[in-house]
């Protein structure tokens, strides 16, 4: 199978309340119908999604921290962050985090659809 034909691949990592799964689960099921493979792993993918907590402090730091090891470990990856830390943290900490992409809550649909479209872009220019 070449590059091209290979499915894109996002990862998901989901931090707190049931709220939070529900909606990355609405994600990954977009993600998939556009033919997209879902994992839980953020190395080799094209696309990271951290659906963010901030209920105790504990969460809050968790959050920051799968953001920038996102960065990391897939460094050509376009790296999304979504949920509760974007309402608590000020916007200068999440400026800071380096996020490609900034979705508030219930826009994940929104931001699932933006990765399709930016890959799909990427793919029409090769």
């Amino acid at each position: 199978m070449s590059e091209s034909a290979r499915p894109a691949t996002a990862a998901i990592l989901t931090l707190g309340c049931k709220l939070n799964i529900a909606d990355s689960e609405a994600m990954a099921r977009r993600l998939r119908d556009a033919g997209w493979n879902v994992v839980d792993r953020a190395t080799d993918a094209e696309a990271v999604i951290v659906n963010s907590c901030s209920v105790t402090h504990v969460a809050d730091q968790k959050s920051r921290h799968l953001v920038r090891v996102a960065r990391r470990v897939a460094p050509n990856a376009t790296v999304a962050l979504t949920g509760c830390l974007l309402e608590t943290a000020p916007p200068e900490k999440i400026d800071a985090l380096g996020a490609d992409l900034v979705f508030r809550q219930p826009g994940q649909l929104a931001l699932a659809d933006r990765l399709i479209d930016m890959h799909s872009s990427r793919n029409e220019a090769q």
